[in-house]
């Protein structure tokens, strides 16, 4: 294949200047730092919590993750240099967000002026939280259960908490979802696989020997945890209890959930956010596809303008009609970066649907025989 000037021209200035813009955190917002947090074994979590100068009390939006909630974007060179992430990884759309944003989470200019707390976790044994963490177990899930009824006991927030974020810190709303907290009210997980054998380690049934190994070593080398996922994937070539038990209990999901399935994510996001759609027990559930960007994608103002609507309804019983809104959104694409139609649906896969089997034909084509 080759690949035009042009096009290596652009990837080369997207590595040296990513389109992100990161702009100066707001006024008007009180930051309490790295708030001790003791779950039921008595271990110490760290959460910065960002919320209105007010003082009123406001329902929450929290994320809890692996990252570091204080991994925030540092200024340098007269200007906040953007995560490295982005440097790697191209964005087809530029992305804005506040220095107070950390990683893949929400930004809290944006939802503080909207009358919400933001709550952002550090998970047992990461960043500033105490203890030694097992990554996509039981564990995690009662411990961001802990501290959501704690946040919800806070004179600063009305009882309603929801959760936010994309990968990871969607992926750990269905673990914490599924344990039933009483005042979680609602969750937008935000493209995040839910079965981490076929989704991540072998999709297909074939061994992941890129992202997995990056993704393992950056983790152990941010925290403390009982198992190396990269050594788990050599030693477990097959499903077995080990895999089973990283796995969310989607079907005790009961909350509201409106999640994000994106079509250009597959081999890691996309066939878990749209298996968690069809599987959770939530009676309240919709879907939002895209084909975009993972980041420009979230951070873009359609995508804010869906989740302050789906949490201003749930989080504060805004009339604003979102009951009403067709439980499924697809973005139809016909060959360009833009959809061509945004169609809507009753339910997934659509109930008008023709299945066609297709094979692969000598030449390496698909045809229908």
């Amino acid at each position: 294949m080759t690949v035009s000037p042009a096009r290596v021209a652009r990837r080369l200035a997207g590595i040296v200047r990513p389109r992100v813009v990161i702009s100066d955190p707001p006024s008007g917002v009180v930051v309490d730092w790295n708030v001790p947090i003791a779950v039921r074994d008595g271990t110490i979590l760290r959460a910065n919590v960002f919320r209105p100068a007010s003082g009123e009390p406001v329902p929450v939006v929290m994320c809890a993750h692996p990252y570091g909630k204080d991994a925030l974007p540092q200024r340098r060179l007269g200007r906040y240099q953007p995560p490295m992430q982005y440097r790697v990884f191209h964005q087809p759309e530029p992305i804005e967000f506040s220095a107070w944003t950390g990683w893949e989470g929400p930004d809290p200019a944006f939802w503080v002026p909207q009358g919400f707390a933001v709550v952002n976790l550090d998970l047992r044994g990461f960043g500033k939280s105490d203890g030694t963490g097992a990554l996509l177990s039981d564990q995690q899930g009662d411990d961001e259960h802990d501290v959501i009824e704690w946040v919800a006991a806070q004179p600063w927030c009305t009882g309603r908490v929801g959760l936010l974020g994309v990968s990871y810190l969607a992926i750990s709303q269905y673990r914490a979802a599924a344990t039933r907290p009483p005042h979680l009210a609602a969750i937008c997980p935000w493209e995040g696989f839910t079965d981490m054998y076929r989704d991540f380690a072998c999709p297909g049934g074939v061994r992941e020997n890129g992202f997995l190994a990056m993704w393992s070593k950056m983790t152990l080398k941010g925290g403390r945890v009982t198992e190396d996922p990269l050594a788990e994937q050599r030693a477990r070539p097959l499903i077995d209890d080990w895999w089973r038990s990283r796995n969310p209990a989607l079907e005790q999901i009961e909350v509201p959930m409106l999640v994000c399935g994106s079509f250009s994510d597959h081999l890691l996001h996309s066939r878990g956010s749209f298996e968690a759609f069809r599987r959770t027990g939530s009676q309240r559930k919709w879907l939002w596809t895209h084909r975009s960007g993972k980041w420009s994608t979230f951070y873009s103002a359609q995508a804010k303008d869906a989740q302050l609507r789906f949490f201003d309804h749930f989080l504060r019983d805004a009339n604003n009609g979102w009951e009403n809104e067709p439980p499924v959104r697809i973005a139809v694409h016909d060959g360009g970066p833009n959809p061509v139609e945004i169609r809507h649906a009753p339910d997934w896969p659509p109930p008008d649907v023709a299945w066609t089997d297709l094979h692969l034909q000598p030449g390496g084509v698909l045809g229908d025989t």
